[in-house]
């Protein structure tokens, strides 16, 4: 399994190269507003991992495509209502969490919104909530920014010295640590 990752790490580094790559990922992370499949961390630290004196630009690429799309589903739900959360979330209107979410967006507006993308959890919910709520567009990039901003850009930077990290405490061979992530 170690040498299927370490094939792909040296592939994607490759392609991480390009002046192409940065606005994919960030195309990647704006379809994650509407393919609930994709997870940007999981684009971010390989990514980081493949070229660490990149990862400033990986996770301003990764914030600003989950902003742009988080705003377009907003803007989507603003437009066309409930209908389109239900196609994206079957029965999720009736659930207890898209209540707290309501409650949660409806007390705390931007500041609620830009938390939710800060945490772990799913941003979905809580970016359909603020377009049911017609919550401006730019309110919704904004907090978006904010809070993927704040979760993205320590990632990475963290990212950038696991690769050392991991090589001072001996948890991996230094043979397999390319000079340029340390």
């Amino acid at each position: 399994m170690r040498k299927f990752f370490l094939k792909w790490g040296r592939k994607l580094g490759h392609y991480s190269n390009h002046w192409w790559y940065g606005p994919l990922i960030g195309l990647v992370a704006a379809l994650d507003a509407f393919i609930f499949v994709i997870s940007n961390e999981a684009i971010l630290f390989p990514t980081v991992w493949a070229r660490p004196q990149k990862w400033f630009s990986t996770a301003t690429w990764l914030t600003l495509g989950s902003a742009v799309g988080a705003t377009a589903f907003a803007c989507l739900t603003s437009s066309y209502g409930a209908g389109v959360v239900e196609h994206f979330f079957p029965h999720a209107l009736d659930t207890h969490s898209w209540k707290e979410t309501v409650m949660f967006i409806d007390r705390y507006g931007a500041w609620g919104l830009a938390f939710v993308s800060f945490c772990p959890l799913p941003q979905h919910v809580a970016v359909a909530v603020a377009g049911l709520a017609h919550m401006k567009s730019w309110t919704v990039f904004g907090a978006i920014m904010l809070g993927r901003g704040a979760k993205y850009i320590p990632l990475a930077w963290i990212a950038t010295h696991t690769p050392r990290l991991l090589k001072k405490w001996h948890l991996i061979p230094p043979e397999e640590i390319s000079d340029e992530s340390g």
